[in-house]
């Protein structure tokens, strides 16, 4: 799980944890089962907030999994923290996208990723 750094407008938090890895089977489990619920939004023209400020700031989640750590890459997932509120997927060549990133609990999917995975990011999600 990777944060991805952008420049844009918005508070500083301060910096989230680094990247880490993931390979305790019930967590990825975990993970993925949340990934796989959620919803495919319709094909459509979306008006998206503009970032104009140049501050350094996080502006996606990007989780990658791979068959073992340092095994090749099956699928990456990534969800937005700044202007539109879409997740995507991809696994070999294919992309579904946009994905809402709001789970069936209502938490974005950032939320309840990193609390399976136990690590904090001071960024709100959307």
């Amino acid at each position: 799980m990777t944060p991805v750094f952008g420049f844009g407008s918005g508070p500083s938090h301060g910096e989230p944890d680094d990247a880490f890895t993931i390979t305790d089977p019930a967590a990825v489990a975990k993970i993925t089962a949340v990934i796989d619920g959620l919803r495919q939004l319709p094909d459509a023209t979306y008006s998206c907030p503009a970032e104009a400020d140049s501050a350094m700031m996080l502006t996606a989640m990007q989780l990658t999994f791979r068959t073992a750590p340092g095994g090749p890459v099956v699928a990456t997932v990534g969800a937005s923290y700044v202007g539109c509120p879409f997740a995507w997927v991809t696994a070999g060549t294919q992309t579904i996208w946009p994905l809402d990133e709001n789970t069936g609990s209502g938490q974005p999917v950032q939320q309840q990723v990193l609390a399976i995975a136990g690590v904090r990011w001071p960024y709100p999600p959307g």
